[in-house]
């Protein structure tokens, strides 16, 4: 391709890009779809600490895409307010980058970056093409995870007036991006939005990065632990809090102990926490040193997966869960891990089928016992289990999803 030829994308993003989730969820996809003949430009918030610990390895994986990285910092402080000036640095940075670069796409990942991409289109009078990657639906996660009290008037305000910026997303966007059928099918039909200008993609998995590990190495890692050899380990990684609440996991692994006898919990926490901090511990008769809480590096994740004998997906309930696609799944199921999920998310009901997944709405003791029955008789070994998850979410895939969508949006064929 000659210089005149490439096709420059900026992509925003209110996520760091030294947030595990940018690196397994942004990084990794731009990366690939570099080699493909896209030059990328990236303007993500970062949150100081991660910041710190990790700017050096993204600016290293950035430089060799030949990715131009532009971090700004998050601002976390007063509420609202807080991403009232983030979005103004957002759009301020944006405007500069476009006038110096004339971007073909400016890919827009959730709702805020999307703020920015639709004032990116409004200036340069539609040249640019506006994918708005909604990731969930996001003003509704906010109020179902008890960040936003509508019961406050200025929640209230906030609400009403995302909900309208939303309406100008899927009105004036050429491309939505939608996580779940089920999401794509509400926008549809509420909204009215042709179906044709939303595309599905799942979130993927880098199968390179989370691998199948040898039973010396999964034994050595236990044994570093202080897990004993043949105790049944319950997986939960991710956030706690929020839509995240541990009362939902410690609950489950306490019926998991009580089906399996010798067990371990084993968090693989994104934030700080301390077992003797977990509130129902006691009333559950779990004991702290049978919990091991880790903060792993992203890509140290994959070896303590491993280790696991189930892997635990959950939300608080809530309608927002219709549009979700949950990270970790497709990392349990990379490593071979067969996934227990709480409740009623995206896409999964029709996926339980073809994956190892067994799904429950009901943590009672009876509900949880029958899944763990089932679970128990399961002989699909673990590369099976990786193969079937390959076709539904590896990396792979959605780098072609996106490769498609960037030449369509450019007039182009594949």
């Amino acid at each position: 391709m000659t210089e005149k030829a490439v096709k420059h994308v900026l992509y925003i993003s209110y996520d760091g890009m030294t947030d595990s989730l940018g690196e397994s969820q942004v990084i990794s996809y731009l990366k690939e779809l570099s080699k493909k003949g896209f030059k990328f430009t990236i303007i993500s918030f970062e949150k100081k600490k991660a910041f710190e610990q990790k700017k050096h390895a993204i600016q290293k994986i950035t430089d060799e895409c030949n990715i131009l990285w532009c971090p700004a910092m998050y601002t976390k402080k007063p509420p609202v307010i807080s991403t009232l000036f983030d979005l103004w640095k957002m759009k301020k940075m944006a405007a500069a980058l476009e006038k110096e670069h004339q971007y073909d796409v400016v890919h827009c990942r959730s709702y805020i970056a999307a703020m920015a991409g639709l004032y990116l289109k409004k200036i340069t009078k539609g040249k640019i093409k506006f994918i708005f990657d909604m990731r969930g639906f996001w003003i509704e996660e906010r109020v179902e995870g008890g960040m936003w009290d509508l019961k406050k008037p200025l929640f209230k305000i906030v609400y009403s007036f995302f909900k309208s910026q939303e309406q100008k997303f899927y009105q004036q966007s050429d491309k939505i991006v939608s996580l779940t059928d089920a999401g794509k099918g509400y926008i549809v039909k509420a909204e009215g939005i042709n179906e044709k200008k939303i595309g599905v993609v799942p979130t993927c998995v880098d199968f390179e990065l989370f691998k199948l590990t040898d039973l010396q190495q999964r034994n050595d890692l236990k044994k570093q632990l202080k897990i004993d050899a043949d105790a049944k380990v319950f997986v939960y990684a991710g956030a706690v809090g929020g839509s995240y609440t541990t009362d939902l996991i410690l609950k489950v692994y306490y019926y998991y102990k009580l089906y399996f006898k010798h067990t371990h919990l084993l968090l693989l926490a994104k934030d700080s926490l301390n077992a003797d901090s977990l509130v129902t511990l006691d009333e559950l008769e779990i004991k702290p040193d049978e919990i091991t809480i880790i903060q792993s590096p992203f890509r140290e994740v994959y070896r303590y997966l491993n280790i696991g004998s189930l892997g635990y997906v959950f939300y608080a309930k809530g309608w927002s869960n219709i549009a979700r696609s949950p990270t970790k799944m497709g990392e349990y199921l990379a490593c071979g891990l067969p996934t227990l999920v709480y409740g009623d998310i995206g896409d999964v009901n029709k996926l339980k089928n073809d994956l190892e997944i067994f799904i429950t709405g009901d943590i009672s003791q009876g509900s949880c016992f029958g899944l763990f029955a089932e679970i128990e008789k399961s002989t699909k070994a673990p590369q099976i289990m990786r193969s079937e998850a390959y076709e539904y979410c590896s990396l792979e895939k959605g780098v072609k999803f996106y490769d498609n969508i960037y030449h369509e949006l450019m007039g182009e064929t594949v």
